[in-house]
């Protein structure tokens, strides 16, 4: 089976960016005016834009605290607001919780199950997925952030006298206007750019020259193996709506990307169904929904404790 080529790509970025710039509060109107544009220039705008709205719809009420102790509904962006206006568009701002955060802090982050949205001092906008930590330091003459570990979106305020840097394991992303995701597991690395245009040098000496990543592209990066490639962006965004995209993944590597947002625990012991492939969305942080759903689609069982859910494969079905 064929994947999309780079131009269905490359469009799916852009409406990717204009979704997450338009349920910003920061949106203006020169950027509705932009979006309408876009929209017009293209039929195939339009239709991967509704692609990439999919995700909020399917999302329905999205938890920012995903443990469930404060939740903010979460509204896609209507058809109606695609060709006859921004009205709903605009909407999407009540989805956001910005936390203006005192001068002096410059450390943020995120427990197990927890989503934080923040606008920094220079106007860019940082949302953290679970278990994260972003340092960052602004002053008059520099922008810099460090993600130590976890997950992070940057939309950056424009500044081309002050181009801001992200340092994620070996690599410093640097750009002075863009959106992007980074994350960060020990000296794994991935940076994955929405919007605009960024440089990415490496640390090491005999890394080569410096790589310059444009709308969809993502530069992935596992002890010193370097790989640049333009990926199916739905699956990986799927965490700025609470959610989880699994297509054709292995149950142990569901069960992995699950317990980043649960401290109830799945626990896959049983070695004959750890391969055992399956798709689907879910929302993350409740693991036991979850658990439920899989005794339904494989031949499992669960055995609930009170800090895990051990998953057994069922033998009459694996028969």
């Amino acid at each position: 089976m064929h994947g999309p080529d780079d131009r269905t790509l490359q469009v799916r970025a852009r409406a990717a960016a204009w979704l997450a710039c338009l349920r910003s509060e920061k949106h203006t109107a020169e950027d509705e005016r932009g979006f309408h544009d876009w929209l017009a220039a293209d039929p195939a705008h339009v239709a991967a834009f509704e692609t990439m709205n999919a995700v909020w719809d399917a999302a329905g009420p999205v938890r920012r605290d995903l443990r469930g102790k404060q939740v903010a509904v979460a509204r896609s962006i209507s058809r109606r607001a695609v060709f006859g206006g921004v009205a709903a568009a605009a909407g999407l701002g009540g989805a956001t919780f910005v936390a203006i955060e005192a001068a002096q802090a410059d450390i943020y982050r995120t427990d197990i199950g927890e989503q934080r949205h923040v606008q920094l001092r220079d106007g860019s906008q940082l949302f953290l997925d679970t278990n994260s930590k972003v340092t960052v330091s602004l002053s008059r003459n520099s922008r810099k952030a460090a993600l130590e570990y976890g997950c992070a979106n940057f939309r950056l305020a424009p500044d081309k006298s002050r181009p801001f840097g992200v340092s994620v394991a070996q690599y410093t992303l640097l750009s002075d206007h863009s959106t992007f995701d980074v994350k960060r597991d020990g000296d794994t690395a991935s940076i994955i750019v929405l919007q605009g245009q960024a440089s990415v040098e490496s640390h090491q000496s005999d890394a080569g020259p410096t790589r310059v990543l444009n709308n969809g592209e993502r530069l992935v990066s596992v002890q010193k193996s370097v790989k640049v490639d333009r990926p199916d962006l739905l699956p990986l965004l799927a965490w700025h709506v609470g959610q989880a995209i699994f297509r054709d993944e292995t149950l142990a590597e569901a069960a992995s990307e699950m317990n980043r947002y649960s401290t109830l625990r799945i626990e896959i012991s049983d070695p004959r169904i750890r391969g055992l492939k399956m798709s689907g969305v879910y929302r993350v942080g409740d693991n036991m929904m979850f658990a439920l759903a899989l005794v339904e689609l494989l031949p499992v069982l669960i055995r609930p404790f009170d800090d895990r859910i051990e998953i057994i494969g069922d033998d009459k079905r694996l028969r």
